[in-house]
């Protein structure tokens, strides 16, 4: 764990280039307290899952939430009931089957930029989850793969899972969906994502660029807002015209992406750059309330010296990003866990209580937080 003094340091750097920031928390936060994980999460192999990847939940129904969790290395999600002190999964959701699929919808995409060429269809590589009533939407990365450098068909899938009031499967009369179902009895997905990021000025030159060695595009979060779906880049991190390093989030209608009928990436879709600091893009986003987003951040490749933090997100005017708290570092063993989903539990007057799970610690080792919200 840092010591105060050098947490402070670092965060300062890390805020040096946040465009319309407010002052930050100069020190990090402290989880409340680890959630007990009543039966783990598993990886498509059975094992337990070490890359969960992304978080999703309902409204809570007393004080307990039915989630959707991914992580990104297979080809299920997973429902899980989260409270205030365990998490139990409940349902493994199939998404993708092991060949493409002839119902998703749109051009399955043939772009083979990324340095070692074309691999097989896989996992979906799902790196975010987002709810709104009745769905939840799961994101894959849309970018080549980490370190084999390779393209795959599978990653550039965006899926919705349709769920009842309980958060039980169902199909779209309302009937619930048997285990042992395909997977397009559970999920509908699409590729119409995929044309929308590549079409994008800023963003083209990275798009299926090997993700570590050329900065390429990577989607991690998601969130919806006014029928819109909110996706927030890892990378790529540019430096701006004004020096500043700058990090994207891109919204696009939910209308477009799952339409019936073919159409061109609407004209309204919208790009917000963000200034996280350097090297440091999104690692999940969460609603807050109607119009303000807590977005998660962290290294946009693997830099160890940036840190991972919780910054505000305002989307009523020109949207500005406020730092509100910095991750200390979560150790497990010899491992040091990697920020990579986000939920609000609770919301107080000035306090949003969040929950985080990490990428390479068993069945993501999720923390709760308090987070001051100014």
């Amino acid at each position: 764990m840092r010591a105060p003094l050098l947490r402070s340091v670092v965060w300062a750097f890390l805020c040096a280039g946040a465009a319309h920031a407010q002052e930050p928390v100069k020190q990090s936060v402290d989880p409340d307290r680890v959630l007990q994980i009543v039966s783990p999460i598993l990886a498509d192999d059975g094992d337990t899952a070490t890359d969960i990847s992304g978080l999703a939940c309902m409204p809570p129904r007393g004080e307990k939430f039915v989630c959707m969790i991914i992580n990104d290395e297979d080809r299920a999600a997973q429902l899980v009931q989260l409270d205030q002190a365990t998490v139990a999964v409940t349902r493994r959701v199939p998404l993708i089957g092991k060949e493409p699929s002839s119902s998703t919808l749109g051009t399955e995409p043939t772009d083979a930029n990324c340095s070692s060429g074309k691999a097989g269809f896989k996992e979906l590589d799902g790196e975010a989850v987002a709810y709104a009533q009745p769905y939840f939407y799961i994101v894959g990365s849309h970018g080549c793969t980490r370190h084999s450098r390779r393209f795959r068909v599978s990653p550039f899938i965006t899926a919705r899972v349709r769920v009842d009031d309980e958060g039980r499967v169902v199909d779209a009369a309302g009937k619930a969906v048997a285990d042992g179902s395909p997977p397009e009895e559970f999920a509908e997905t699409t590729y119409r994502l995929t044309d929308v990021l590549k079409g994008i000025g800023e963003l083209k030159d990275f798009f299926t660029a090997d993700l570590m060695e050329k900065n390429g595009l990577n989607a991690e979060g998601a969130a919806v807002v006014d029928g819109r779906l909110l996706v927030g880049l890892r990378a790529p991190v540019i430096k701006a015209a004004d020096g500043k390093p700058t990090a994207y989030l891109v919204s696009v209608r939910l209308d477009h992406l799952f339409s019936k009928n073919a159409s061109p990436p609407p004209a309204d879709t919208k790009v917000i750059p963000l200034a996280f600091g350097e090297n440091a893009g999104v690692r999940d986003i969460a609603r807050l309330d109607d119009k303000r987003l807590l977005v998660l951040t962290g290294p946009a490749q693997e830099q160890p010296d940036v840190p991972y933090g919780i910054w505000l997100l305002d989307l009523t005017a020109d949207p500005t990003a406020t730092p509100l708290a910095i991750l200390s570092d979560v150790v497990e063993g010899k491992v040091r866990g990697k920020a990579e989903a986000l939920e609000v539990l609770t919301r107080r007057i000035d306090t949003a209580v969040v929950v985080v799970f990490f990428d390479a610690l068993p069945s993501g080792a999720p923390r709760v937080y308090s987070v001051p919200v100014r």
